[in-house]
């Protein structure tokens, strides 16, 4: 039985004009150590039995200059919330309780498409902001672009003032996750979502 072939490039439509996605803060929950493994696929650790705490999420897309030039070889840094809305970090409230079959960070280089794609957990609310997941953006070791991506229809968007902040380009962080099945199988929830970078 061969397996769903999951998004891809084409999946993606540019508009006709593009905006540069706005910057966001890193947020202080950046890990201070890498993890050994830091693939694209957050629900499995180190080859073990995926994390059962929490909606797979498969969020896929398109890293491209503003002119709508793809962006190769760029990596894309994720990281975000388990499915308790516990961070891996030291500082963060309940870490001790984290979910260690979870990866909490992840990495995707872009290919000569700019695509990208993560399979993770669709994050839940932490204390009063809105689900999000961070990102941020090398090329050559460089720091490009650090934001977030939101969710469509969040009820807590509305009054988040980082998200707020953003004002009309807001839609540009934020994506629509809908029921589907993933690349991996699993049934969950799938998004596609549209990255920017001024050229």
């Amino acid at each position: 039985m061969t397996a769903p072939a999951g998004p891809a490039a084409e999946d993606i439509t540019l508009p006709g004009v593009l905006s540069a996605s706005p910057r966001q803060a890193e947020g202080p929950y950046y890990p201070v150590a890498k993890p050994a493994d830091r693939d694209n696929n957050l629900l499995v650790v180190d080859g073990g039995e995926p994390t059962t705490i929490g909606t797979p999420l498969e969020i896929s897309g398109l890293l491209v200059y503003d002119d709508g030039t793809p962006v190769a070889g760029a990596t894309m840094e994720i990281w975000q919330v388990d499915g308790q809305g516990i961070y891996d970090h030291p500082n963060a409230p309940d870490t001790d309780d984290r979910d260690l079959g979870f990866q909490f960070y992840g990495e995707s280089v872009t290919n000569g498409d700019g695509f990208w794609t993560f399979i993770t957990l669709d994050p839940v609310l932490y204390e009063s902001r809105p689900r999000h997941i961070h990102t941020k953006i090398t090329i050559d070791g460089v720091e490009v672009l650090t934001t977030q991506i939101y969710f469509d229809g969040d009820p807590l968007l509305a009054d988040d003032g980082l998200a707020a902040a953003t004002g009309d380009e807001l839609t540009l962080l934020t994506t629509k996750a809908v029921p589907g099945t993933l690349s991996n199988g699993l049934e969950g929830l799938v998004a596609l979502h549209l990255i920017v970078l001024p050229l």
